[in-house]
C-alpha cells in the first residue's frame, strides 16, 4: 500500500487485489489533490459516517450491493469503476478463483522467502505492534536480528501483505502465509526452525514452556490414517482462529504439529 506522502497516481481498479484496497488507494489520491475530505463527503452524501466508511477501508466492514451505491458517490466512483466493484462482489466462478487466488497466491508464493518471515509477519498481530525493527525484534525475544526486520518490514510493505491503516497502525492483509504455493524448501527451512526453537527452550529453560507432550503409537494402516485425519483437522482449526486475530492478542505461540515413523517391523 502506498504512503500518503508519496506521488500517487490515478488507481485504476484492475491493479488491485480487493475493492477495499482500490477505495484506500481513492482515497489517497484524492487526498494529495488537496480538495477532498472524506468526513465532508459523508456527510454530503448522508449515508454512512465516517467511521463506518474507515471501516470498510481498514476491511473491519465488507463491501455489499447495499452499500456500493453511496460508497461510489463518497469515492466519486466513476459508472465503469463502480460496475468493476459489483462484477467483483459477484463473479462467476472462473473470476472468482482468478480474484481470490490468483492475486493472493502470486504475493504469497513470493513473500515467502526466508524461514523468519512468517514469525515477523506474524508479529503485527500484537497489540501496541509497530514497524520499528528494534522494537519487533524485542518483541520476538531477539529471534531475528534487527537488520533481517528492517529488510523484511520494506518488503511486506511494498508488496502489500502488510498495509497501514489511515491511523498509521500497520496490519497483515492476508491470513495465511504457508500453503500449497509456498517453496518446499522454504517450508522444510521454517519446520526445522521451529523444531529447533523448542529444543532451545527445552535445553535453555528460557521461559515455561505452555504445552509439551510426545507420545509414541504403535499402529496400523487404518490407525495411522485416523491420527492423519485427526492432526489435518486440528492445523484447519487452528488456521480458522488465525483468521479471527485478537486486537488484545498480547502473545505470539508457535505450535508445531508432525508425525514421523521411528521404528517398524523387521520381516
Amino acid at each position: 500500500m502506498p504512503h500518503a506522502q508519496e506521488k500517487l497516481n490515478k488507481p485504476f481498479f484492475k491493479d488491485f487485489n480487493s475493492a477495499a484496497d482500490f477505495l484506500f488507494a481513492k482515497y489517497l489520491f484524492y487526498r494529495q489533490q488537496g480538495h477532498f475530505s472524506l468526513r465532508r463527503r459523508c456527510i454530503d452524501v448522508g449515508k454512512y459516517t465516517q467511521a463506518y466508511v474507515s471501516q470498510i477501508l481498514n476491511k473491519k466492514r465488507n463491501i455489499s450491493e447495499n452499500n456500493l451505491p453511496a460508497l461510489a458517490e463518497i469515492f466519486l466512483l466513476s459508472s465503469e469503476e463502480e460496475k468493476q466493484i459489483l462484477k467483483s462482489l459477484n463473479p462467476t466462478q472462473d473470476e472468482a478463483s482468478s480474484f481470490t487466488t490468483e492475486g493472493a497466491h502470486r504475493r504469497i508464493g513470493r513473500l515467502i522467502k526466508h524461514w523468519y518471515y512468517p514469525y515477523i509477519w506474524s508479529a503485527a498481530n500484537l497489540k501496541n505492534f509497530t514497524d520499528d525493527p528494534q522494537v519487533i525484534q524485542k518483541m520476538l525475544l531477539g529471534l531475528v536480528p534487527a537488520h533481517n526486520i528492517e529488510k523484511a518490514i520494506t518488503y511486506f510493505l511494498s508488496e502489500g501483505l502488510w498495509r497501514k491503516t489511515m491511523g498509521g497502525k500497520v496490519v497483515p492483509d492476508t491470513h495465511q502465509l504457508i500453503d500449497e504455493k509456498t517453496p518446499a524448501y522454504i517450508s522444510e527451512q521454517l519446520h526445522k526452525k521451529a523444531l529447533e526453537i523448542v529444543a532451545q527452550k527445552i535445553e535453555t529453560r528460557q521461559t515455561p514452556l505452555p504445552y509439551l507432550s510426545t507420545t509414541l503409537l504403535a499402529v496400523d494402516s487404518q490407525k495411522l490414517q485416523l491420527i492423519q485425519e485427526r492432526l489435518n483437522s486440528l492445523e484447519q482449526e487452528l488456521r480458522r482462529l488465525n483468521d479471527q486475530p485478537s486486537p488484545e492478542a498480547n502473545k505470539l505461540i508457535q505450535v508445531t504439529l508432525h508425525m514421523v515413523t521411528v521404528g517398524e517391523t523387521v520381516e
